[in-house]
């Protein structure tokens, strides 16, 4: 267990960040149900156009976080790890009032190109919230889908692109247990890589506090 600190103590931030990433993905595949609900998206990557199309198409089984025993839930979509993503911002779907299950069928698209898409470590996070009116929204859960199971990458084309994709069907979690161990390894350093994913990953555990 030593060795293994003193390893990642080696390791460079974006290598850390990295590491969270590809660890998260390794827990979304090994949850057996999912507790916080699933999402079903459609990802393709158009070569000709150097796109990825993403299309978030609804989510079920979500966890109730407001007081009327429903949800207002949203979904942001963003490209993983920001270091191999430097100018991508993240797109957010409409917000469906009051439901657990809610629909979108709302396609995105992002510029980038395939190198960047094949990276190891290259993903997409899809982050579920509760919209709250009034005050911060609410962490409901999220999943993440690594770049390499998405046509058109390290997968054959397919004609008509996107539209004809199967859908994938993910679990949400909550990866309470990884934030942890990577805000340990982050917290020391100084370097703004470190500190802007210290406080991101903060948030998140504010959330997951009553888990």
């Amino acid at each position: 267990f030593l060795e293994e600190e003193l390893r990642l103590n080696k390791c460079s931030t974006s290598e850390l960040i990295e590491k969270y990433y590809l660890d998260n993905i390794k827990e979304q595949r090994s949850a057996e149900h999912s507790k916080y609900g699933r999402i079903s998206v459609k990802c393709y990557y158009e070569t000709s156009e150097q796109k990825l199309y993403v299309e978030v198409l609804h989510a079920a089984d979500l966890i109730a976080l407001d007081a009327n025993g429903l949800s207002d839930p949203f979904v942001i979509i963003e490209l993983c790890p920001n270091h191999v993503f430097p100018m991508v911002k993240g797109q957010r779907t409409q917000v469906k009032a009051k439901t657990l299950h809610p629909v979108y069928d709302e396609l995105f698209y992002f510029s980038v190109s395939s190198e960047q898409c094949r990276r190891k470590s290259a993903c997409i996070v899809f982050t579920v919230m509760d919209h709250d009116w009034l005050s911060t929204n609410d962490f409901a859960g999220e999943a993440v889908l690594p770049m390499n199971v998405i046509y058109g990458l390290n997968r054959p084309h397919i004609t008509g692109g996107v539209k004809n994709v199967q859908p994938t069907v993910l679990k949400l979690t909550r990866p309470k247990a990884n934030v942890k161990s990577i805000l340990k390894m982050l917290d020391g350093r100084i370097d703004k890589e470190a500190q802007d994913f210290v406080k991101k990953l903060r948030e998140l555990e504010k959330f997951m506090e009553d888990d």
